[in-house]
């Protein structure tokens, strides 16, 4: 349905002012104006729905992920020292950060930032970029994760000195895969009989073709 033009909705205002009567045309008219205006303002509706929910998107992308301990030490200075508000955070802080690592601070959260830069001096563009598009906490990796990646490339390795055919990398995971299953079930035993329970364990070795 069509929205009527600016000549036509002049044109009833003058009959509404008037008091002429509408015929049946002129309402049906009227209504289909009116059910075209809320089809558009729906349409802008979801138009600034989908718009937001893009934008919150992009932000979130850009958040950068820090250690627990650090982004527990920039949110300490933005709440318990006035110095370091949210209006001049960057500046504020690298300003006392790089103070630090010549003569430490007084000021703990300082002395933590200053620490995790000077590991590793590129480390300081990770801290920018935290205070200028926000940033979250990091989920340490599980020792899942940690074990594939000290695996990966002893694995790797020997593969490709045995085999020669490029076919190294898939392989590798594919072993990987196959080894995690025993292995989370070995840590489970081993925990298990940490705290005297291993006779717990022997059902499961029963059932289970994983466990040791």
């Amino acid at each position: 349905m069509l929205k009527m033009s600016e000549l036509q909705l002049q044109n009833y205002r003058n009959m509404y002012n008037e008091g002429k009567l509408f015929s049946t045309i002129d309402l049906a008219f009227m209504l289909a104006h009116i059910d075209a205006i809320e089809q558009e303002k729906q349409r802008l509706i979801d138009n600034v729905a989908k718009l937001q929910g893009e934008l919150q998107l992009e932000r979130e992308s850009k958040l950068v992920k820090l250690p627990k301990e650090l982004a527990e030490a920039i949110d300490g200075l933005m709440e318990d020292d006035e110095r370091f508000n949210y209006t001049t955070p960057v500046f504020d802080i690298l300003a006392a950060v790089d103070q630090s690592m010549s003569r430490e601070s007084c000021h703990r959260d300082i002395n933590t930032i200053a620490k995790w830069i000077n590991e590793d001096y590129t480390r300081k563009d990770i801290v920018v970029q935290a205070l200028v598009n926000g940033y979250t906490i990091e989920e340490p990796p599980s020792v899942e994760d940690k074990l594939r990646t000290e695996w990966t490339p002893i694995l790797e390795e020997i593969l490709e000195e045995y085999t020669g055919n490029g076919e190294s990398v898939p392989l590798t995971q594919s072993i990987i895969d196959k080894m995690l299953p025993l292995t989370r079930n070995i840590i489970k035993a081993m925990e298990l009989e940490q705290y005297g329970m291993g006779g717990a364990l022997q059902g499961n070795r029963d059932t289970d073709p994983h466990w040791p």
